[in-house]
């Protein structure tokens, strides 16, 4: 990176989008003759982003989302009983804005978490708040709350008010420990159901 007299000044106003690329950004309005304020544009654009990924990467490991489990990484040739359409459709989240709710119930193997935990990005990535937690887990931290007093009764109204905040909330499985006959006889279906 070049020596510039800005280089301080935009550490101090934590403009690192604007310091990691001003001598690349430099040099294109050298070469391209960019007028001051495209230059300006440009610089503001890069912080944009670099705002918005940082943004992005902090939603996604609050939400408790498997990076790996997108919708790029879902092989639909292994579950061709999946209705591609539809799982496009609701990765979309237009589900989500009609208020919704999405059941996923199938056999095992089917892709059911995998799909879940890729519509939870996709609605990160259109900025509603999304929290992922096996279901075991949640009704587990609410056994240690209420066994070590931190969520009685009276307190624990305020902490299901915070729940309800979330947009999205992806709770797998719900029944963690089935049996395999109990398993084949759930239906291979995906729904959105109002």
């Amino acid at each position: 990176m070049m020596s510039h007299p800005l280089l301080p000044k935009l550490r101090q106003l934590k403009l690192s989008g604007m310091l990691n690329t001003l001598d690349v950004r430099v040099s294109q309005a050298v070469d391209q003759q960019l007028a001051p304020l495209e230059f300006l544009a440009l610089l503001l654009d890069d912080e944009l982003e670099r705002r918005n990924q940082n943004r992005l990467i902090l939603k996604l490991a609050l939400s408790g989302c498997d990076s790996n489990k997108t919708m790029a990484h879902f092989d639909f040739s292994t579950a061709p009983g999946i209705n591609r359409t539809l799982i496009q459709d609701l990765a979309s989240c237009v589900f989500i804005q009609r208020h919704e709710n999405l059941l996923m119930c199938g056999p095992t193997g089917v892709g059911k978490s995998h799909l879940a935990n890729a519509i939870a990005i996709e609605a990160v990535k259109c900025n509603f708040r999304v929290l992922t937690k096996p279901t075991h887990r949640l009704l587990q931290d609410l056994q240690i709350a209420r066994a070590n007093g931190s969520y009685p009764a009276s307190s624990l109204v305020p902490w299901l008010t915070t729940c309800s905040s979330w947009t999205i909330s992806v709770c797998n499985p719900f029944l963690p420990r089935l049996s395999r006959t109990s398993t084949r006889s759930l239906p291979n279906v995906m729904n959105a159901a109002p």
